[in-house]
């Protein structure tokens, strides 16, 4: 896999109502961008029944959530009659460096 944003399909929503729901979100995202597969939402450590005011959207393709940040981008649309930020997310380091090592050992021959 590629690194960087060429291979990123997953965004970064700012200024999410802190009650909204999951579900509530991804319909709302569904309703202004097309191919959105996944909505991750972290609740709040204070509050279980809050959202932290972000969410990421996961798209079916690089291109689906390239089209959806442009659509989202600040001053073109508003959810829930909310100003909202958008970015692409961070990508998650999840590489095991144990599996790194036993794939490379001496190659004999």
């Amino acid at each position: 896999g590629s690194s960087g944003s060429s291979g990123n399909c997953r965004l970064f929503i700012g200024g999410i109502p802190k009650m909204k729901k999951r579900e509530e979100i991804l319909e709302e995202i569904a309703k202004v961008t097309e191919g959105v597969l996944d909505v991750i939402v972290y609740a709040s450590a204070a509050d279980k029944m809050k959202n932290r005011g972000f969410a990421f959207v996961e798209y079916e393709s690089h291109r689906a959530a390239a089209m959806a940040r442009r659509k989202l981008m600040p001053g073109r649309i508003q959810l829930w009659g909310h100003q909202i930020a958008v970015d692409w997310a961070e990508p998650e380091i999840d590489v095991d460096e144990d599996v790194m090592e036993t794939v490379s050992g001496p190659s004999s021959g």
